[in-house]
């Protein structure tokens, strides 16, 4: 019976975690960035929650809470294509971008930080007790599932589905706050993943503990494309700030031994003011410590379009878009 219930857990968090796009519970698919639908940071995180994110399953008799991963995403590369035929003519646009001005390395670090110490506060303030992550480290069988585990920061690429003849791709830096152990397929979860995530809170001495993953993702611009058979080729990119909706980009997942939930970003939040600029001098406002990949802050097509970027006003967005997000997910979890 035990292994019929972990079992059939792990399937419900592999439905959850699929990369392929299927309709949930009535919540529906993730829907497209719209840069011109800024978040109220005013709003009251119930009601918010209830806008924003979907919950698939029920979380049931939480009462102590475990963070046992929290990543951290920053989309640092772009790139997008699409391609039209007709006859015996075929046509492909591409662009491609990175981060305007470089990785905010040292700042990032910091969002994730402080959105993990507001997820405990937010935690703690809903009425949960929190597990120091020290006590989860210290259960044998916690250490055994972290063997899954990394601690240094992960570069991975994600292809994007736009549909026929549109494609594009992420460029991620994958980084965890205050250097904890995190999943290292935390954005796409294997099936041995999942099954170890489903079997965890049966230990023994994780017995009453409601564990939490975490993904969270930044980015910096929309792919935009079009394609198909004589549609005419197009692949452009627009700039902005935005926690992206996806299924798999910023979610969060609970289970117990009766119990599971996943709650994943529908609609992303986009900050009333846009730190990045297309058409201006390709100034760059910065501070702090700084992982320059490319270094570029421009993107080129026939010409050359310079992009400004404010990294001061990119991490005051980052800090208060991911703290509403952590209030979010309690929200829900509470049951509001």
């Amino acid at each position: 019976m035990r292994n019929q219930r972990w079992a059939a857990l792990a399937l419900g968090l592999s439905v959850t975690a699929s990369a392929w796009p299927i309709t949930i519970g009535g919540g529906g698919d993730p829907i497209p960035v719209d840069f011109s639908q800024t978040y109220d940071l005013t709003a009251a995180p119930a009601t918010a929650a209830a806008t924003y994110l979907v919950e698939n399953g029920k979380a049931k008799n939480v009462t102590k809470v475990g963070i046992a991963s929290f990543c951290v995403g920053l989309v640092y590369g772009k790139g997008v294509s699409g391609n039209s035929s007709g006859g015996s003519l075929s046509f492909t646009q591409t662009q491609t971008a990175v981060f305007p001005g470089g990785i905010p390395t040292g700042r990032l670090l910091t969002v994730a930080d402080t959105m993990y110490d507001q997820l405990e506060a937010d935690l703690k303030a809903a009425g949960f007790e929190v597990v120091p992550h020290e006590q989860l480290a210290a259960m044998p069988a916690f250490q055994k599932f972290a063997g899954k585990m990394v601690t240094d920061a992960q570069l991975v690429k994600e292809n994007i589905d736009l549909g026929k003849g549109k494609s594009a791709a992420n460029l991620v830096l994958v980084t965890s706050p205050k250097q904890l152990p995190f999943l290292k397929d935390c954005r796409a979860e294997t099936p041995g993943t999942l099954m170890a995530k489903a079997r965890l809170p049966y230990e023994k001495d994780l017995a009453g503990i409601t564990l939490m993953t975490v993904v969270v993702t930044l980015d910096f611009a929309k792919p935009v494309a079009g394609g198909g058979f004589w549609q005419g080729a197009k692949a452009d990119l627009q700039y902005g700030e935005y926690l992206p909706s996806s299924r798999t980009a910023n979610v969060v997942s609970v289970f117990n031994n009766g119990s599971g939930a996943t709650y994943w970003l529908k609609q992303s939040l986009v900050p009333a003011e846009n730190p990045f600029k297309e058409g201006g001098t390709g100034a760059v406002k910065r501070s702090g410590e700084y992982n320059d990949l490319t270094g570029e802050s421009t993107r080129t097509t026939e010409t050359e379009i310079k992009v400004d970027a404010d990294h001061d006003l990119w991490f005051r967005n980052a800090e208060a878009l991911t703290k509403s997000l952590s209030a979010m997910y309690v929200a829900r979890l509470k049951g509001q």
